[in-house]
């Protein structure tokens, strides 16, 4: 008896033995992948500090480091910073938010840094989500023209331009607002989408969709002249505004218009051509109505 509980004894410090170098090695395992993981970060910290290519390198090291420690609070917010040092505005929001949550509750050192960030990409994050909708909608509508579908390629722009407005229609007041907007944020590329959206949106009603949907180049007209209220020198705009002046036989207008367009864009053959035929189109009408009656002096 003596000897079994000897033996049971001996077994037991064994496994305890096992247990704790088990043990041991969980922990310097731990250790070690922390250390990896704070090495990571400084580096990423570092690259932060340098330019956008730099911000690639951060967004690399950080992902790495969050597949040795997935929910590290450090690595989430240098990875949410280089997100949006790198224009992904809607997701560094996200990746931030969850970095400054988990930061807050251990003092991360970045905390601080991400919670400024995040108040800086919230803005952009909303514009980066209302860019990716319209360019979504102008690519549905581009498909549609592609087919013939001019109706349909018309809802999907009218959509793309109340995304951007808010509103169906923008009263003169708001237009000039929007054209004076300061560059900043992602503004650039709403406005060139919105420019692209109304120009594409006139060519649309230049064509109409039978039966249910004739031609209104007067529509298309004045969607003409919001485009060219952002870019004054927009060639596809000043090209379409003429061609709704043509169907309206406002020839003379077609004319100027296609004069400045043709100024901006020397090279354009097909330009040329179609002013001359405005050009002779005009004098066309000008011998149907004859010359205007001399005004008698006495």
């Amino acid at each position: 008896a003596l000897d079994m509980l000897t033996s049971q004894q001996s077994c037991w410090a064994g496994e305890e033995k096992a247990a704790l170098v088990a043990s041991g090695k969980a922990w310097a395992a731990k250790r070690v992948r922390g250390l990896y993981v704070d090495a990571l970060c400084g580096l990423a910290e570092c690259d932060l500090k340098g330019d956008k290519k730099d911000a690639q390198k951060a967004l690399e090291r950080c992902e790495e480091a969050l597949q040795q420690e997935l929910f590290s609070p450090e690595a989430l917010c240098l990875k949410g910073m280089a997100l949006a040092r790198l224009g992904c505005f809607a997701e560094a929001q996200a990746v931030l938010s969850q970095g400054f949550s988990l930061a807050s509750q251990c003092c991360a050192r970045s905390a601080a840094d991400a919670h400024a960030v995040l108040e800086e990409v919230a803005p952009l994050a909303d514009e980066e989500r209302l860019l990716k909708k319209v360019q979504k909608l102008r690519e549905d509508g581009s498909c549609h023209v592609r087919e013939g579908r001019y109706g349909d390629a018309a809802w999907s722009y009218e959509d793309g331009l109340r995304a951007l407005w808010g509103k169906d229609e923008l009263s003169s007041d708001e237009l000039e607002v929007r054209a004076r907007r300061k560059a900043e944020g992602l503004w650039p590329q709403l406005r060139a989408a919105e420019a692209a959206i109304l120009t594409n949106l006139s060519l649309c009603c230049l064509h109409g969709q039978s039966p249910e949907w004739p031609p209104t180049p007067a529509r298309a007209v004045e969607l003409c002249w919001l485009a060219l209220a952002y870019d004054p020198e927009q060639v596809e705009a000043l090209v379409r505004l003429s061609h709704g002046f043509r169907q309206l036989q406002r020839y003379e207008d077609a004319e100027a218009v296609l004069t400045k367009a043709a100024k901006l864009r020397p090279n354009d053959g097909a330009i040329r051509q179609e002013l001359e035929r405005v050009r002779c189109r005009v004098d066309e009408v000008a011998n149907v109505v004859g010359p205007p009656p001399e005004t008698s002096h006495t």
